[in-house]
Parts: C-alpha cells; structure tokens; sequence
C-alpha cells in the first residue's frame, strides 16, 4: 500500500467514524415503547450512518484529488 493510498483510506475512515457519531448522538435518546418504534429509531441511526459515511467519502476524495 503507498502512502497516498494509506493516507486516502485513514481519512475515509476517521471522517466517517466522525461523521456518522456527529449525525447519531441527536438520535441516541430513544423514548420509544414498542418494537416499531425501535425499528424506527434503529433504521434513523442507519441512515445518519450512511451520511457520516458519504462525507467520509467525499473527504477521502478531497485528500485522493489534492496530493
């Protein structure tokens, strides 16, 4: 692995990490009372997720096109 490639991919990873932890901890308090709702809630914190995800992928991308 390069050290381009290396460095690309630990900044996907810690700005996901980052992103998706920064959009979950508004959805963490849960004051549901049955199943569907914490279905609901579960598939809201997959959701802010996969949106910490794409801006992990748009800062890899930013890294990959600036070095």
């Amino acid at each position: 692995m390069t050290a381009k490639t290396k460095s690309v991919v630990l900044r996907f990873v810690r700005a996901t990490i980052a992103g998706a932890v920064a959009n979950m901890v508004v959805l963490v308090p849960f004051a549901g009372s049955s199943l569907k709702d914490l279905q609901h809630w579960i598939a809201a914190l997959a959701l802010a997720g996969i949106v910490g995800a794409v801006g992990g992928l748009i800062m890899a991308l930013d890294k990959y096109l600036r070095s």
